[in-house]
């Protein structure tokens, strides 16, 4: 099974990448990323609402949800605005160097969160060589934009 969630991890890395190409050239016909970025979202939106349909999931009960705690409601706002600068950032610095900004800003975030163990993520320390990885990332990240 381990395997298969890797390889279903990597797929949505290209799923993210094509998305920011697509939704560039969305804004390119509707003028704006704000409204690229709507668009975006409520196709996904009604494509989650079909899907839920059909596979006839259940809805959470509202008094569940109205007990969570506020942050847990801010998953939409992150994924809006990574999506608005995600469309607004692909022309000026290209797929490659946004891409691999973007997994090495996840990569430091995945570190502190798994070094806390915090939203829910196991508690796995940083160590030396975990952190090494990551200043690669970014050593990488920095060789691909000067050449």
């Amino acid at each position: 099974m381990t395997l298969i969630s890797m390889l279903l991890a990597f797929l949505g890395g290209l799923f993210l990448t094509l998305q920011v190409g697509v939704n560039a050239q969305l804004r390119l016909l509707t003028g704006h990323p704000i409204y690229a970025a709507f668009i975006s979202f409520c196709i996904g939106t009604l494509l989650l609402f079909f899907y839920s349909l059909t596979t006839k999931v259940p809805w959470p009960s509202f008094a569940k949800l109205y007990q969570a705690p506020w942050w847990i409601w801010t998953g939409g706002v992150l994924g809006a605005s990574y999506l608005w600068l995600a469309i607004e950032l692909a022309p000026r610095l290209g797929a490659t160097v946004l891409v691999g900004l973007i997994v090495a800003g996840q990569l430091i975030a995945a570190l502190f969160l798994d070094h806390y163990g915090l939203l829910g993520f196991p508690h796995q320390p940083v160590t030396l060589l975990r952190g090494f990885g990551a200043v690669l990332l970014v050593l990488g990240v920095i060789l691909i934009r000067r050449f």
